[in-house]
């Protein structure tokens, strides 16, 4: 059972960190983004910190207040098995992890 909630904790990071990502690219508020898909701030807020679990009709909200389709939002395979060891620290687009490897947003 630890296993499979380290998992859900490393999947909802990921999730979280890819909200930011999408939401910087357009360069958009947190507020915004909120407003944008009929959310609070404090529920975009957990999202993005990983720290909300979301239904499926707000994640399609989120979607186009990101200007991206839903499955957009899911494309964050780069964030997988780097759990934040600091929930509150997020990598940034062109950030490089120890090896070298840039984190930047694919096109």
């Amino acid at each position: 059972m630890q296993t499979a909630q380290r998992e859900f904790e490393v999947q909802q990071d990921a999730f979280g960190s890819r909200l930011r990502e999408l939401r910087l690219k357009v360069d958009r508020t947190q507020e915004a983004v909120a407003e944008g898909a009929r959310i609070s701030l404090a529920t975009y807020n957990k999202a993005e910190n990983g720290r909300a679990n979301l239904r499926f009709d707000v994640i399609c909200r989120l979607a186009p207040a990101l200007e991206v389709e839903v499955e957009d939002l899911f494309k964050y395979g780069h964030h997988i098995g780097k759990k934040r060891r600091n929930r509150g620290s997020v990598k940034q687009p062109g950030d490089s992890d120890q090896r070298g490897h840039s984190h930047a947003l694919p096109d």
